[in-house]
């Protein structure tokens, strides 16, 4: 009988450890549930991140893509220009010259034609002109 009345002493502190662990476990139990909820959150947040990063990607690829494109246009058309430019500058050097050879040639033939004029005007006159 003593026995059973150490037990029955024993029970409140038991129940008061069964509480204790009780709620323990509780507060375990809920500590996990929002843990999980906020890791569901992260992992959400997270996939929600890489799909953006994904998209940011992927439109980042194709302006460097289109501006490389645009790149490429704009030397071709440079070259193109400069063979242009070249072409314009060489047919600019010959006509130059052959403004001056023309030039030359007029100066000639404007200095032979006065030079005949003058020859005319001071020449003797001739049988056919003293006759008139």
């Amino acid at each position: 009988m003593a026995k059973a009345t150490l037990r029955l002493e024993a029970i409140p502190a038991l129940e008061k450890d069964i509480e204790r662990l009780r709620n323990a476990i509780d507060a375990e139990r809920t500590a996990r549930t929002d843990a999980e909820r906020a890791a569901a959150t992260s992992d959400a947040k997270a996939a929600g991140l890489a799909d953006r990063l994904a998209d940011a990607h992927e439109r980042h690829r194709q302006a460097v893509a289109s501006l490389e494109g645009q790149l490429q246009e704009q030397k071709r058309r440079s070259m193109n220009l400069e063979t242009e430019l070249s072409t314009t500058r060489k047919e600019a050097r010959a006509l130059a010259t052959k403004l001056a050879e023309v030039t030359g040639e007029l100066e000639a033939s404007r200095a032979r034609s006065a030079h005949q004029r003058d020859a005319d005007v001071n020449a003797p006159p001739t049988a056919a002109t003293r006759d008139s």
